[in-house]
């Protein structure tokens, strides 16, 4: 609530379009849990389904619509945590250290565990925490790309060298332990486009630190490399895991086409899945809880009238941010914009979204990024603007 009391780093009604577009998809939500006078009438896939709501699952919409304010509310804590110069790249520190910790632990369990299978928690399957750990290796190459050219005394630079170095490692390998096949895929583009991507640097590395770097990296490499061997093993399932695919898709589609315009009401994928359980389909549907992809679960959940605003709000986000890239702001804003690119696209073919911890996580770096790009361009805004960021290193 100590934020919440002091002024935010940019002008609310900045986020007036948003949150225009955020409140409509509240207002559709709740709509559909609303009773009407008769028995709505359903096809297709709801057919069997009663009720005098549109959603075929008032109860489950309801809590939707609780953890959709609290992501709001989440969001809001990002925008305001971020005052002050420095704030925004000591806040991406403490994520990076943070994912670290989580990696460790996993890790930790992993081995005790006979290091049999997957790498993933108590609390996440492997492919969400793929895309946790990619989120986490993108932010952690980013405060590298900007460690070659910060300012500050060298023992400072060589422990923030360090630890950077060593999350990264960890990260890196926690990765490839979970063995998720898309998740390391999108990291790895991820990271090389934000390399491609980075400023260029006015100053550079002294030749004999390049030597040390280079070593460091190779070692690395053959950690990772070793790590890898279960990866490997798992790519000729690749055309299992697309059939797997195209059956969860085949279905949550025909939801959607069954009611296009509300959807089957948000929270109701689980039901969507024994909907539409045949025994062609049992061995792919049988678990399955979620479309494993964001966009496809929106419009079968909330149809066309809750999705088009719910993508709005995320794209006006995004392009606000977006709009206060430069280079003074790049060193924090740059590796959060390209963790939005690895949560939405492995989130094309999996449900790290549909995990409320995870959709935390990456609804307060929005609010981080929102601060950050929203900053610099109230700044330019002003008669007496110079055009500088002033998100630190």
């Amino acid at each position: 609530m100590g934020w919440l009391s002091a002024p935010s780093p940019i002008a609310l009604r900045r986020l007036g379009p948003a949150a225009l577009a955020f409140g409509a998809v509240i207002g559709v939500s709740l709509l559909t849990v609303m009773p009407l006078p008769d028995t709505v009438a359903r096809t297709g896939l709801y057919e069997v389904v009663g009720g005098r709501s549109l959603s075929i699952a008032p109860a489950a919409t309801v809590i939707e619509v609780a953890k959709l304010f609290g992501l709001g509310c989440v969001f809001l804590c990002g925008v305001f945590a971020a005052r002050g110069e420095r704030t925004p790249a000591r806040l991406v520190n403490a994520c990076i250290v943070l994912t670290a910790l989580w990696a460790a632990w996993s890790m930790i369990l992993f081995v005790s565990a006979g290091s049999q299978g997957r790498l993933g928690a108590p609390f996440l399957s492997p492919n969400t925490a793929a895309t946790l750990l990619g989120a986490g290796v993108i932010l952690t190459l980013g405060r590298l790309l900007a460690w070659r050219d910060a300012r500050g005394p060298s023992a400072d630079r060589r422990w923030e060298l360090t630890w950077l170095g060593g999350a990264l490692l960890l990260l890196s390998v926690a990765l490839v332990l979970t063995q998720s096949r898309a998740g390391l895929g999108v990291a790895v583009l991820c990271a090389l486009g934000l390399a491609a991507c980075w400023p260029a640097s006015s100053g550079g590395v002294r030749p004999r630190k390049r030597w040390f770097l280079a070593g460091a990296a190779a070692i690395a490499l053959l950690v990772v490399a070793e790590a890898a061997r279960g990866l490997l093993l798992r790519l000729p399932g690749l055309g299992e895991a697309a059939a797997d695919r195209k059956d969860i898709f085949a279905v949550y589609w025909t939801a959607f086409l069954d009611a296009p315009l509300f959807g089957g009401g948000l929270g109701t994928a689980t039901y969507v899945t024994k909907l539409g359980l045949t025994p062609a389909n049992y061995g792919s549907l049988w678990n399955v809880q979620s479309a494993h992809n964001w966009a496809l679960q929106w419009i079968a959940e909330g149809g066309l009238a809750a999705a088009l605003p719910m993508a709005a709000a995320i794209g006006l986000l995004i392009h606000g941010a977006f709009r206060g890239l430069d280079t003074r702001s790049a060193p924090v804003l740059l590796p959060l914009l390209f963790v939005n690119v690895m949560v939405l696209t492995h989130g094309l073919t999996d449900f790290a979204l549909q995990i409320p911890a995870f959709a935390m996580y990456w609804s307060f770096l929005l609010g981080l990024q929102i601060a950050i790009g929203g900053a610099r361009t109230e700044r330019l805004a002003r008669p007496d603007a110079s055009g500088c960021g002033e998100t630190g290193q």
